[in-house]
């Protein structure tokens, strides 16, 4: 066997002697999910508020010609 393959192959294999590891992922993993929950809402009202400014600001201007 291609020792490249037998190195990738027990790389890849999981470890089910240690278990906190899968615990300490998973918690990781919710935590992540978590921040791009909370990035995503940010995000939305930074674009929502400069959509709100550059309206307002593309009034004003038309405001001023008449």
């Amino acid at each position: 066997m291609n020792p490249a393959i037998s190195n990738m192959m027990t790389m890849g294999a999981p470890n089910s002697t240690n278990t906190s590891i899968n615990v300490q992922d998973e918690e990781k993993k919710q935590r992540l999910e978590l921040l791009t929950y909370v990035k995503a809402h940010f995000d939305l009202i930074a674009v929502t508020l400069l959509v709100g400014y550059l309206a307002f600001a593309l009034y004003n201007e038309t405001k001023k010609q008449k």
